[in-house]
């Protein structure tokens, strides 16, 4: 089963996307602080992370920072999430470092489908690490 962390400061928020998650199939962990969120990282590994941009006591680009060099494999599993409208910057920064990111408020199939890209890059890695082990 495919593991997956949700960092999220709003519990409503965070408990409906874990509910979405497990429906999908997946094994949800969950975290409201960036603390919390680097203390799973460091104790284990996930396929995808649903991450919000602003926490109470962190900026998620710089968390993002932290977790690649704990789990370098999560620059391409991570999806932001934020309350930015698409005029401004934070969204054109986004854009710029070409990661998947949702803006509030979501649809769950949206969410599920960002889930299945980052997880089809994650699948798409280890094919190729593998055949570059066996040449």
């Amino acid at each position: 089963m495919p593991a997956i962390l949700i960092v999220e400061d709003d519990p409503g928020l965070l408990e409906l996307i874990a509910q979405i998650m497990k429906l999908e199939g997946w094994d949800v962990d969950t975290a409201s602080t960036g603390q919390a969120a680097m203390e799973r990282i460091r104790r284990r590994s996930y396929d995808a992370v649903v991450l919000d941009l602003i926490l109470p006591d962190a900026d998620g680009v710089l968390l993002h920072a932290r977790m690649r060099r704990v789990r370098p494999h999560l620059q391409a599993r991570t999806i932001f999430m934020t309350g930015f409208t698409s005029q401004e910057p934070v969204v054109d920064y986004l854009r710029s470092l070409s990661v998947e990111f949702l803006q509030k408020p979501f649809a769950a199939e949206e969410l599920v489908r960002a889930v299945e890209r980052v997880a089809r890059v994650r699948s798409e890695q280890a094919v190729t690490a593998a055949g570059s082990k066996r040449s």
